[in-house]
């Protein structure tokens, strides 16, 4: 789940304005492959991994209910289901013959490396954009306030 909506992040963000493709059954089928050229299936358990692992080292009072986790996780976010919700989102955003493209350029050294470092890059820069918020909001905020009392002072003294 997290890896679908860092994707769908990414498109809003740096996507542009973006014409939807007709989804086929072709292109649900090269979506897959393009997941497995990815290596997708992989990032995504160690993705899981990489959640799970550290709340259980900072709480090992915790690890008893991993099987449960691991169970609820197999059940709501294993990467056949994901997948399942992914290939349409890929299938919309790209034609086939982008998707073959796409393919073609994550079997190459440059685009295998792009595809492991893919996620962390998203990763920081949503905590850049975090953090320039977390700084910039409080300023928002003051302004908001300061313009909603003055109107609200406007409409008193009407």
């Amino acid at each position: 789940m997290k890896l679908r909506n860092l994707t769908i992040l990414m498109t809003v963000l740096f996507g542009g304005a973006i014409v939807l493709q007709a989804q086929s059954p072709e292109g649900l089928t090269e979506a897959g492959k393009l997941f497995r050229i990815m290596q997708l299936p992989q990032q995504h358990q160690q993705m899981l991994d990489d959640i799970i692992n550290p709340i259980l080292q900072k709480h090992p009072e915790l690890r008893e209910y991993k099987p449960m986790v691991d169970d609820y996780l197999a059940q709501n976010f294993s990467w056949a289901i994901i997948e399942k919700d992914l290939a349409p989102i890929y299938a919309k955003r790209f034609s086939v013959e982008e998707l073959k493209q796409l393919e073609q350029f994550f079997q190459t050294p440059t685009g295998l490396k792009f595809s492991r470092q893919m996620l962390p890059v998203v990763h920081e820069t949503i905590v850049v954009f975090q953090q320039r918020a977390k700084k910039a909001l409080p300023a928002l905020y003051s302004k908001l306030k300061r313009d909603v009392i003055n109107k609200k002072m406007a409409e008193f003294k009407r």
